[in-house]
């Protein structure tokens, strides 16, 4: 179980490194979220591992995994965005609120990941699911701000 946990936080590792890399270099924004998406995907494959021991699988066993998944597939839809429209965001033709909006994003992901992380922390499956809940709205957003606005540098 040592090596589970070592191998954990080498994972939450590689998951701020991409946040970092996504929010400090907006031209490194795909590379990040891929490093993200990766992680996560990691993450929820350790997450996994200890249940392929037990005699006894049930459904309730995998309810805590439900946010690590929700999580998952709004970084991959981040990264969708952010390749669709990567020509907009390292020319920097995108509106204020897009930036806005983008540290909003930061700052969700970053909370779900700290909760997730620390395993003391009462109701943290319903607290990360409520976060993702805002980011959804959050991530859309986004979208619709680079779909539909862009300025012209």
């Amino acid at each position: 179980m040592n090596r589970l946990r070592y191998l954990s936080w080498l994972t939450y590792t590689i998951i701020i490194s991409g946040y970092i890399v996504a929010m400090a270099f907006p031209q490194g924004a795909v590379a990040g979220y891929s490093c993200v998406v990766g992680g996560i995907l990691a993450l929820l494959i350790l997450k996994i591992v200890p249940l392929t021991h037990i005699p006894n699988l049930s459904i309730s066993m995998f309810i805590p995994l439900v946010p690590i998944i929700a999580i998952l597939g709004i970084c991959s839809w981040l990264l969708a965005i952010n390749i669709k429209y990567s020509k907009n965001i390292v020319n920097g033709n995108v509106t204020t609120v897009y930036s806005a909006f983008n540290s909003i994003s930061f700052v969700l992901l970053l909370g779900q990941l700290i909760l997730l992380a620390n395993s003391q922390i009462p109701f943290r499956t319903s607290l990360v699911s409520f976060i993702a809940s805002f980011q959804l709205i959050v991530v859309f957003i986004l979208q619709m701000n680079l779909e539909y606005f862009t300025t012209d540098g």
